[in-house]
């Protein structure tokens, strides 16, 4: 596949950590595709995904990926590349439990389509609304229209919080069918160290990486911060530190 068909996107803002961003340049790298990461401090996701197709030929395929989601092997991107070459979708799957944990569409954390597909779909609304969040529209369109789209489904992580559908659930540290890795919090101090950990340990190791530790480990952290939370909100020394800390605000210290 010509690197010149394939364009790789990803838009993170000020508030993603340095160490996050340059880990998914490795990985993509590693596999020998290289990634564009646009710092757009602010740009609305779906806005900014409608002017990635829009300027797409009709022959290349764009995928767009979250900040804090990665491959774990060159044939998951391969997988995406091959599907939206042959007209169809290629997604994560993910529900807006928040809107209807039902609707199950292709979601923009690994998300790949060609440039004639997206036009062949009327360029639809990527933004999120009352009825979908950003990008569920696309699915739901390509789905009345008769365009396949194929979902790559959660397999384990370390920390479930959302339905997804009545079967199957996904969190935080999502892995999808052993190729893609979605952090989902990449604010999380304790999941994005793990998320550095796995991506160092992938380029490192290769065909001998094994992510299974790496989601014991995201499990613990995760729990470890809640926990270290939850403490610091209900024991007496916590509350004592939360009124220190007004009163040196309100004294301008």
């Amino acid at each position: 596949m010509p690197c010149d068909k394939v364009r790789i996107v990803s838009l993170y803002w000020n508030n993603v950590r340095p160490d996050l961003v340059s880990a998914q340049a490795r990985v993509f790298n590693f596999f020998g595709y290289p990634i564009e990461q646009q710092n757009l401090h602010g740009v609305d996701h779906g806005a900014w995904m409608e002017k990635m197709l829009d300027s797409a030929a009709d022959d290349e395929v764009v995928i767009i990926v979250d900040i804090d989601c990665i491959p774990l092997s060159a044939e998951a991107v391969g997988r995406a590349v091959r599907v939206a070459q042959d007209g169809a979708i290629f997604g994560c799957a993910q529900s807006a439990n928040h809107i209807d944990h039902r609707f199950i569409y292709a979601a923009p954390m690994f998300l790949a389509l060609t440039g004639r597909t997206w036009r062949l779909l009327d360029a639809p609304s990527l933004k999120a609304s009352e009825q979908y969040d950003v990008a569920g529209r696309l699915s739901a369109v390509a789905r009345q229209r008769g365009v396949p789209v194929e979902l790559a489904y959660p397999t384990c992580s370390a920390v479930p919080l959302w339905l997804l559908g009545d079967t199957s659930t996904y969190g935080l540290f999502t892995i999808f069918e052993g190729q893609y890795l979605h952090l989902f919090e990449s604010r999380n101090t304790a999941v994005v160290q793990s998320f550095v950990a796995l991506a160092n340990s992938l380029v490192a190791d290769g065909e001998l990486f094994d992510y299974r530790p790496f989601i014991l480990r995201c499990n613990q952290e995760s729990h470890e911060q809640y926990a270290k939370k939850y403490f610091l909100k209900h024991s007496f020394s916590g509350k004592l530190k939360r009124e220190w800390a007004r009163l040196k605000k309100r004294v301008g210290c």
